[in-house]
């Protein structure tokens, strides 16, 4: 697989109680930070498929597709005068892409900002976002992106209304058809959201930040995969993780969301078609392409993102990379400290702005 060496870090709790998947490749646990002890290998986890064959192929030529059919200079950014803006100026931002929902966020930088001087720190929400959180850095650019393309600031009738019609049930929509699968355009809305805010002027052209938990961790993984310019991720608690897991020997829990639980019941030929298809947005898949540093979190309780789905994909990651596992943490319950302290350490203090 080409993986390089890794560390896992354990809490002290996790010393305990890591009976099921104490594991790395070439990594060594962290108990409590104290004591360095080497761990027996995952070699017995492995994803149920290959990656596909014509994997890179496919999304080097919807990315093209996407640039040539959608041109970026069609963004429109728009001021946003929230009464919490403190240091930074906010922008809603829109950004077409291929399909029928753009890339939609909230960019803020600090007020007084030169040209080519600060890291920008991309944030994507996860299943849950409806209305991207305003996040600020003390000295980055933030970009934070909600995933289904709704628009921001809106009331809550109006999300009540999207996700009841345009996105309702989104996460199961157009899995036996890859080019109709709503991660799909979720891709390829990454893709140019990377694509737009790399042209801010005030970018310093080297230092490219992306994180998120859950479908963001997802959304993470394939920043990293598809944009060579990213530099730095988080993925916490990543999604897509193993989708195809119970067709693995032995079975194991199906990463988010649950697809083949979904068709259960379906023809033999609906749900061998929606396994082949389900291989091209595997995240398990996206990480044999990232090089750069990543940060990764799992919690052993967690039955959305199972752990071992979450581990495949980090062992594929071929660049530097720390795992982080908190055996008592549900999904969403991790906490990331190795990378908080690298994004403070780079990006300055963050803060949530009201809107």
């Amino acid at each position: 697989m080409g993986m390089k060496t890794g560390i896992l870090t354990i809490s002290a709790v996790g010393a305990l109680l890591a009976t099921r998947w104490m594991v790395a490749f070439g990594a060594f646990a962290q108990t409590g930070g104290a004591v360095s002890t080497p761990v027996r290998t995952l070699e017995l986890l492995r994803h149920a498929h290959a990656v596909p064959p014509d994997f890179n192929s496919y999304w080097e030529g919807e990315i093209a597709r996407q640039r040539k059919e959608v041109p970026l200079a069609a963004a429109t950014v728009k001021r946003v005068k929230w009464p919490d803006r403190g240091q930074w100026e906010v922008w809603d931002v829109t950004v077409p892409a291929l399909g029928a929902r753009p890339v939609r966020g909230v960019l803020t930088i600090p007020k007084g900002t030169s040209a080519h001087t600060l890291p920008i720190a991309v944030r994507y929400g996860g299943s849950g976002t409806r209305d991207a959180p305003v996040l600020a850095y003390e000295r980055a650019i933030a970009f934070s992106v909600n995933p289904c393309g709704c628009e921001n600031g809106r009331d809550k009738a109006y999300y009540d209304e999207y996700f009841s019609t345009v996105a309702k049930d989104y996460q199961l929509q157009g899995w036996d058809d890859r080019d109709k699968c709503f991660f799909h355009g979720q891709v390829l809305r990454v893709v140019r959201s990377l694509e737009w805010v790399k042209t801010l002027p005030e970018w310093n052209g080297k230092d490219l930040v992306v994180h998120g938990f859950s479908m963001g961790g997802a959304q993470t993984l394939q920043a990293a995969a598809l944009d060579p310019d990213v530099t730095v991720i988080a993925a916490n608690d990543p999604a897509l993780c193993d989708i195809t897991g119970p067709l693995a020997t032995p079975k194991r829990l199906e990463g988010w969301p649950w697809i083949l639980s979904d068709r259960k019941n379906a023809p033999k030929e609906e749900r061998e078609a929606v396994c082949r298809n389900a291989d091209y947005f595997d995240s398990c898949f996206f990480a044999t392409r990232i090089t750069c540093r990543a940060f990764l979190t799992s919690g052993y309780m967690d039955g959305c993102c199972p752990s071992e789905g979450v581990f495949i994909a980090y062992m594929n990651i071929r660049g530097q990379k720390q795992l982080t596992v908190d055996p008592a943490a549900n999904h969403c319950g991790t906490v990331n400290v190795p990378f908080d302290e690298f994004c403070t350490k780079l990006c300055g203090a963050s803060k949530i702005l009201k809107k």
